[in-house]
């Protein structure tokens, strides 16, 4: 559900502005790919490789400090926040544990070890 999540998010809660850049990041990603889809696995990884390396290095330079975040950091966030907000990514991935766990009343004392008013 990644996908859908990031186009609900870009539509419904970026500003004007912000879809507009993150649109026009997405065709440029694309246009420089001739065709992102149409590559290979290997060559859309090699491709993707090369771009996220250019905009780290891009992003490390100060006179690019003005300039709206590359497309590729945005898109790799968004996708990072979308899988690891699923249910999937929390409960498979993550090291999940319901707040504020299981409740057993009724125990010895013995059985529920350190306490912190003692």
């Amino acid at each position: 559900g990644v996908p859908s999540f990031i186009d609900t998010l870009v539509k419904d809660c970026y500003k004007k502005e912000d879809q507009e850049n993150f649109l026009k990041g997405l065709a440029e990603f694309d246009k420089g790919a001739d065709g992102f889809l149409d590559l290979s696995a290997e060559e859309q990884v090699a491709y993707v490789t090369k771009v996220h390396n250019d905009a780290l290095t891009a992003s490390k330079d100060e006179a690019n400090k003005e300039k709206p975040r590359a497309f590729i950091l945005t898109m790799k966030e968004l996708t990072v926040v979308g899988f690891f907000t699923s249910e999937p990514g929390a409960t498979q991935v993550l090291q999940y544990q319901a707040v504020p766990g299981a409740y057993k009343g009724c125990l010895e004392l013995s059985e529920v070890g350190k306490t912190w008013a003692t």
